[in-house]
């Protein structure tokens, strides 16, 4: 039977989706799944990279275009995109359906990419391949050349229903992280992985610490399984405790346009203190501190407070006091310095509390950040610290609520040194 394009919008989709299921039935072992991705997830994942600051972008597996269409759409308009496609009916389909200057769709294996990039090397490879159904030769020769396409810095977005990629991608890549997307069916989680840097660029050794997988909610499963058993009481608990995990570790979309010289909060809560403290990261060895405590309800990520790279990244043991208590000091904690491009520096400082007992790090030594742009998460709310250099005013007073990436904390009252004061 030969499918004809239908006209509708409606019917134009399930035309596509149509053609989806028969690419699985041609290559079962290299779609691994008979419906495309959710918009939600595709955006999980490409959320966790800047994509409009990328030179070159690379997609394999490129299906039905849920990931290229938006991986356009947030692509600069100087940017090259490569889409791979094994399926010879997807990759015409998804060239003629997005006509972008921007847009290669090549209808070749992933492993090959190296022969169209022409020299170049990819900032970013956005993957949705089923890495554990492909052969291990084919797997290893696909992850091998993803990392010698992409720059040193670069990424690899994964987005996987199963762990058993992330030893792959541990042992080629180093320091990875995880993003769970629990509005998909069924739910994936998101892990890119950056190619190392040459230890001249690193400028440390701190690059892959933090990076732990953030906590999943296993009660989801455990839940609907006791539901189809008949353990209605069971199940429903524990469903509403996963419901419960997942609204914990939401992560709402925040469009900031930041403003010069102004520093934004790191964290949602209250301002618990703003006072002047000694920091030996900052170039003067004393700051300006704003501390905001996170309390369970609030939104665990946290945000950069300016735009900068990430110069220095330390993991820091110590106890687990409340985060209210003034022994919460030694709490264990991270401490992330951020530079800016105008010579100002910014210290973000994550601690675990009674509850609160994991910090997991989004970003590494390298990394350039966005003011508001996430940076990491804390397990179940606590504490988080901004130092920003003498010269800064502070905007909030202890007890003021604030919105991580959206509420100014501070105005930079001075230029810094070295700085335009722009």
């Amino acid at each position: 039977m030969v499918l004809k394009k239908p006209g509708s919008r409606l019917g134009q989709d399930l035309y596509r989706r149509a053609l989806f299921l028969g690419s699985m039935i041609l290559h079962p072992r290299r779609v691994g799944a008979v419906w495309p991705t959710g918009r939600r997830a595709v955006a999980d994942l490409l959320d966790m990279e800047d994509l409009s600051r990328a030179d070159v972008v690379v997609e394999f597996g490129t299906g039905i275009g849920v990931y290229t269409e938006e991986i356009l759409r947030r692509l600069g308009p100087d940017g090259v995109f490569l889409a791979f496609e094994v399926d010879e009916r997807l990759a015409h389909a998804v060239a003629a359906r997005l006509p972008d200057p921007r847009l290669t769709v090549i209808n070749d294996s992933a492993e090959n990419v190296e022969r169209y990039l022409s020299g170049r090397k990819a900032d970013a490879v956005v993957s949705s391949l089923p890495f554990t159904t492909l052969p291990a030769s084919l797997k290893e020769e696909i992850l091998v050349a993803a990392r010698d396409a992409l720059r040193p810095g670069g990424s690899m977005l994964v987005l996987q229903y199963s762990k058993n990629i992330l030893p792959d991608l541990e042992r080629l890549f180093g320091g990875i992280r995880r993003r769970f997307s629990p509005l998909n069916v069924p739910p994936p989680s998101s892990s890119p992985a950056r190619r190392p840097k040459a230890p001249q660029e690193e400028g440390h050794d701190a690059q892959k610490l933090g990076r732990r997988p953030v906590l999943l909610p296993p009660p989801l499963a455990l839940g609907a399984l006791l539901l189809v058993l008949g353990r209605r009481r069971l199940g429903w608990a524990g469903l509403v405790a996963s419901l419960g995990v997942l609204a914990f570790f939401r992560d709402p979309e925040r469009r900031l346009v930041p403003e010069p010289g102004v520093a934004y909060a790191a964290a949602d809560g209250f301002v618990k203190s703003v006072e002047p403290v000694e920091e030996e990261a900052l170039p003067e060895g004393r700051g300006l501190s704003i501390s905001t405590f996170l309390s369970l309800h609030n939104v665990h990520v946290n945000r950069s407070p300016i735009a900068g790279t990430v110069s220095r990244f330390e993991e820091i043991e110590g106890g687990y006091a409340p985060a209210l208590f003034e022994s919460s000091e030694g709490n264990r904690r991270n401490r992330l310095v951020v530079e800016g491009g105008d010579g100002t520096s910014a210290v973000v400082i994550p601690k675990a509390g009674s509850i609160a007992r994991r910090i997991s790090s989004w970003v590494g030594v390298g990394d350039e950040v966005e003011a508001g742009g996430r940076i990491g998460l804390i397990h179940f709310g606590s504490r988080t610290d901004v130092i920003l250099p003498e010269g800064w005013e502070p905007l909030v007073s202890p007890g003021e609520r604030v919105l991580a990436g959206l509420t100014p904390i501070a105005r930079r009252a001075t230029p810094p040194a070295g700085g335009t004061g722009r």
